[in-house]
């Protein structure tokens, strides 16, 4: 027989999952206290055999990939995203860039843990133009970046978009090579080495090239890059 105390824990229990049962942010069913359902939750990481440079998934790890002999990333080092942008990563994104749920990025938090860099890069999150975040409310890339602060530095002040641009979701991928606007580093008191430029997305490249080529001009020597998610090339058609 069970214990009554046993008995009226399980019933609170039982009441507290109804009285905060919440629906999937993403497809609307009924997830109970979770921001997403199990269908909608189930994201791709990269595997471990990438490209050393670019870090695009590869049969069996390589130096250098095709891409990469096509000038992809031109002036980054070394580049590493960790999850693919599967269908259910781009809901998850649409949703905190668009819905404004940024609490669905804790979902990935884990991911940078073991992130090898140089321990003396300074992490700087790619802007966006001051009237689109004012709009939004938050910049995600500087969400990502706070996730480095407990092992690098972090600068969100210095590197900055000068001219507001199309959506990229709105554009192809030769359109978005286009939409970069101009990012510029506007204090030249402290160059840091080497940076770490950290973005929600890698599609094309064009905006981490872009960032890498202002900080360049500035004086630093080594760029490195993250991305939460990324596309690879059989999946460059897709919009974001």
């Amino acid at each position: 027989m069970p214990q009554p105390a046993v008995t009226a824990l399980r019933c609170l229990d039982i009441l507290l999952s109804v009285a905060f049962q919440t629906t999937c942010l993403i497809c609307e069913k009924f997830c109970g206290a979770r921001p997403l359902c199990e269908n909608c939750s189930v994201f791709e990481q990269i595997p471990a055999s990438i490209c050393a440079r670019c870090g695009e998934p590869a049969p069996q790890a390589i130096h250098e990939c095709g891409r990469c002999s096509q000038e992809f990333l031109l002036g980054i080092q070394r580049c590493r995203s960790s999850y693919l942008l599967n269908d259910n990563c781009r809901h998850v994104l649409h949703t905190i860039k668009y819905r404004k749920h940024k609490r669905l990025l804790d979902l990935f938090k884990e991911s940078v843990q073991h992130l090898e860099f140089p321990s003396d890069a300074i992490v700087v999150p790619v802007p966006m133009h001051w009237k689109k975040r004012l709009e939004r409310g938050f910049n995600q890339s500087e969400i990502l970046a706070d996730w480095f602060s407990a092992r690098f530095a972090v600068d969100k002040s210095h590197l900055r978009k000068k001219k507001r641009t199309t959506p990229q979701v709105f554009l192809t991928k030769q359109e978005r090579k286009q939409n970069q606007g101009e990012f510029y580093f506007w204090d030249s008191s402290h160059i840091p080495e080497s940076v770490i430029l950290v973005d929600d997305v890698l599609t094309t490249g064009a905006t981490l090239e872009a960032c890498a080529k202002a900080r360049k001009r500035a004086g630093t020597k080594e760029i490195y890059a993250w991305t939460l998610f990324r596309t690879i090339a059989r999946h460059q058609s897709g919009h974001l």
